[in-house]
């Protein structure tokens, strides 16, 4: 895992490289995960590039795909698909009182 720094339209951006063989492993999204929460607390936007298939889909699984943003042919789609007969951009509610809930 290599790293380097630059800047995007005056924001500082910090950028993970993990194309080097890092595995894709839980091991990894946890150091990526406290590499991204030492950028925000600096104010720093973090973007991981990879090439592996498997880590996207690992970050999507452990839910920090809106956390560790990554660039590259992404294979996962994290998009939410509606349902048929549900309404686009209405979020269902469960009423606890309700028996049948």
């Amino acid at each position: 895992m290599t790293t380097r720094g630059g800047r995007s339209r005056g924001h500082a951006v910090h950028v993970v490289d993990t194309r080097d063989g890092t595995p894709a492993s839980l091991e990894t999204v946890n150091a990526l995960a406290r590499l991204r929460l030492v950028a925000q607390r600096l104010g720093i936007e973090m973007r991981v590039v990879t090439d592996s298939e498997a880590l996207p889909q690992l970050i999507l699984l452990v839910g920090l795909e809106d956390v560790l943003i990554c660039l590259g042919d992404l294979p996962v789609e994290t998009a939410r698909e509606t349902e048929l007969l549900e309404q686009v951009g209405v979020e269902e509610v469960v009423d606890m009182d309700d028996p049948s809930a």
